[in-house]
């Protein structure tokens, strides 16, 4: 089941300048590991050194923002959309 991941404008150099990418996965964790096959550069810009999401992305299932702990672990099904985005910080 493809789901789409769409891509914020400043990686989308790392995707072939997709806006959306085609992932595969029962979760977040396995639609990202399929992301990083297609995408190898995607990985190290996604994820931090401790393998979670970095604090700069904030990562949306079906519009609604993931958990930042557990994330990884939502569960996907048919229909679903993921959206990264750039987190946005001031005051």
């Amino acid at each position: 089941m493809p789901v789409p991941l769409h891509v914020p404008e400043v990686l989308r150099r790392y995707t072939g300048d997709a806006e959306v990418v085609p992932v595969t996965g029962s979760t977040v964790r396995e639609a990202l590991a399929s992301l990083f096959l297609a995408h190898p550069a995607m990985r190290v810009r996604t994820l931090g050194p401790d393998g979670r999401i970095w604090p700069y992305l904030v990562l949306s299932v079906n519009g609604t923002e993931a958990p930042r702990d557990g994330a990884l672990d939502v569960a996907l099904a048919d229909g679903d959309s993921l959206r990264l985005v750039g987190a946005a910080e001031g005051g």
